[in-house]
């Protein structure tokens, strides 16, 4: 591997070299910034400068253009001899004829191949080329052609250079100089912290502190906090140690026993609950391994089927059978898990008499098996509904109830609901809708249509399951058929609709008997009446005649 020097410094060389590179990055940029910046501004100046020039010439040359006075125009061009760093000049005509020319003393003439006819500029190397239209009412007559030559500016340019890393070493010699005294306040307090770390990683020894400084910068801070880590790492052990006390009086107190053994099965932790359960003594445990107490494992398969099986931090569920000191043996759930502290490897495991459990499971099949008994003799169907799932669960007596096969009905409210008779579901469903709510009671008669088409009545109950919020779970309870009660019901209904129609018919025909009756009777009772008022009259009359008779006869 190729050793790094600067990595291997110690920070009291680490941290002024740091600061001197620092340094000298920032005064490199910004030397290179103040003098691409010169560089811009001072070419931009020359631009604007010569270009003011021509713009002069080309002002003064248009009569000459136009006289044709070649005389003047090289008068014109010969002011450019005060400027030294002008090579040369020339007024070229819109045919690009070379009209008028200057040139600097000792120069030999590099005229351009191609003409500019617009006002443009262009550095090329160490030169700059300038042209400027001559103009008269807006017609272009000719172009002032200037070259400069640049070499005084990069003379220049290289002077301030050099000044600059002038300036930048004395920078940085006075940076180092200061920095070092400064810097070893930060140096020495952390080199003397890095050899009382090494002190107490090789010796564990926690009780040494390292001295305090008046300072309350970071170096201040960070020299309290490693204090205070020692402080913390004390109390921590002390923690530890009354951790593994608690848990050893845990460990004993715990229902159930506990076992670790390594990988060949030796015991090497035990509690109080392994050794009252298989009545040896927690010396005699520790003598021995776990083929001796669990009959169903084999010492040769151990290894492959359990031990290569198991990962850190994922427990695996084991059940077999304990041997106990004096021969009897009782059933296990063992929860087993694989521990690894550093690089040795235990299996741990806790191990739980489930001999009463047994028994209750015994009791629980057969209490359900005669549940199933008298669910079947009644031929009930039981349904569950994990509502917050939509999964919809059912026994064997629901799908004779609804006349499906399990294969055929998808465990959905939805399924459910679209068996039922077309007429029944927004009913049955605003009913279900209700019992979630908690409005009301499910408890409702429903017809279902069976696949052949048949139309079958039942009668459903159920209760539903709340959390502790008030929200509905899920909802349990049992469908039975009630085709043949609805049956005898609509016999019932037709035969009373039956006798109600001959009541109503033997009515009438009394009714109509009675009017006849009224009738005579008052026929009878006007003919008596009229008797009546006949002999009242007859009687009427027999007296005056009477009374005639007596007088004659006197």
């Amino acid at each position: 591997m190729k050793k790094n020097l600067f990595t291997d410094l110690s920070i009291r060389k680490k941290l002024p070299l740091i600061v001197v590179a620092t340094c000298l990055s920032a005064l490199f940029l910004a030397g290179i910034a103040f003098l691409a910046n010169q560089r811009r501004d001072t070419r931009a100046a020359l631009v604007e400068h010569i270009s003011t020039i021509a713009k002069v010439i080309a002002s003064r040359s248009t009569a000459a253009i136009i006289f044709d006075d070649q005389k003047t125009a090289i008068e014109n061009l010969a002011v450019l001899s005060l400027l030294p760093q002008i090579d040369e000049a020339g007024i070229f005509l819109e045919d690009e004829t070379l009209f008028a020319t200057y040139l600097k003393k000792g120069y030999q003439a590099n005229w351009p191949q191609q003409i500019s006819h617009t006002s443009s500029y262009a550095f090329n190397a160490d030169i700059l080329e300038l042209y400027e239209p001559i103009e008269l009412e807006g017609k272009q007559l000719g172009m002032v052609y200037i070259q400069t030559n640049l070499t005084q500016y990069t003379y220049k340019l290289l002077e301030q250079s050099g000044l600059a890393i002038l300036i930048t070493g004395i920078t940085l010699f006075l940076v180092f100089l200061l920095s070092r005294e400064s810097l070893n306040s930060i140096s020495l307090p952390i080199a003397e912290l890095a050899a009382l770390t090494r002190h107490v990683a090789e010796k564990n020894d926690y009780t040494v502190r390292a001295p305090a400084l008046p300072s309350r910068d970071e170096i201040g801070r960070l020299v309290d906090d490693f204090n205070n880590m020692l402080v913390q790492v004390e109390k921590r052990d002390f923690a530890l140690q009354e951790s593994k006390n608690r848990f050893r009086t845990l460990l004993d107190q715990a229902g159930d026993a506990f076992f670790l053994h390594d990988s060949e099965g030796r015991f090497v932790e035990v509690n109080e609950r392994a050794c009252d359960s298989l009545g040896y003594t927690r010396e005699e445990l520790l003598g021995m391994s776990v083929f001796d107490i669990d009959t169903d494992a084999l010492k040769e398969l151990h290894r492959e089927t359990v031990w290569d099986t198991l990962v850190p931090g994922h427990p695996m569920t084991l059940y077999g059978t304990h041997l106990r000191k004096d021969g009897t043996t009782f059933p296990v759930e063992v929860r087993i898990v694989l521990v690894e502290e550093g690089k040795n490897r235990y299996m741990q495991g806790l191990a739980r008499d489930i001999s009463a459990r047994q028994q209750a499971e015994e009791e629980i099949k057969r209490l359900n098996e005669r549940f199933a008994l008298a669910i079947s003799a009644a031929r009930l169907g039981v349904w569950d509904w994990d509502i917050p799932k939509n999964e919809l669960v059912w026994d064997d007596g629901m799908y004779a109830l609804y006349g499906v096969k399990k294969e055929d009905f998808a465990g959905a409210y939805e399924v459910w609901l679209q068996g039922l008779h077309p007429e029944d579901r927004s009913a049955s469903d605003e009913m279900s809708r209700q019992a979630r709510l908690g409005e009301r009671e499910y408890d409702t008669e429903f017809r279902v249509v069976w696949p052949d088409g048949s139309i079958h009545y039942l009668k459903a109950y159920g209760q539903v399951v709340r959390d502790a919020q008030g929200n509905p779970l899920r909802m349990t309870g049992i469908n039975y058929d009630i085709t043949e009660r609805k049956q005898a019901e609509d016999e019932v209904r037709i035969l009373n609709d039956e006798l109600e129609q001959r009541v109503v018919a033997r009515t009438a025909e009394l009714e109509q008997k009675n009017g006849d009756l009224e009738r005579l009777n008052k026929l009878f009772v006007d003919r008596e009446l009229r008797m009546v008022e006949l002999k009242k009259r007859i009687k009427e009359l027999e007296q005056p005649i009477g009374r005639e008779e007596s007088e004659v006869v006197k």
